[in-house]
């Protein structure tokens, strides 16, 4: 379930954000193999759910909006 309340999302993304500056540098740091293709991807992942976050959370502030 994605987080849909402002307060929320305040904990949520820095900590993802966090979470993703941490897989660059993990692939950053190593040439190939196991870790940098774990940064790479846990940087996406971080990404992907960051954006899906904010898009459930303005989804659900429109119906909330627009329910009236």
């Amino acid at each position: 379930m994605l987080i849909t309340n402002e307060n929320s999302l305040w904990i949520f993304i820095p900590i993802m954000t966090i979470l993703a500056v941490v897989g660059v540098i993990l692939a950053g740091t190593h040439d190939d193999g196991f870790f940098y293709y774990s940064g790479i991807a846990l940087f996406v992942v971080c990404v992907l759910f960051i954006f899906a976050t904010l898009k459930a959370y303005y989804d659900a502030r429109d119906r909330r909006l627009h329910s009236h």
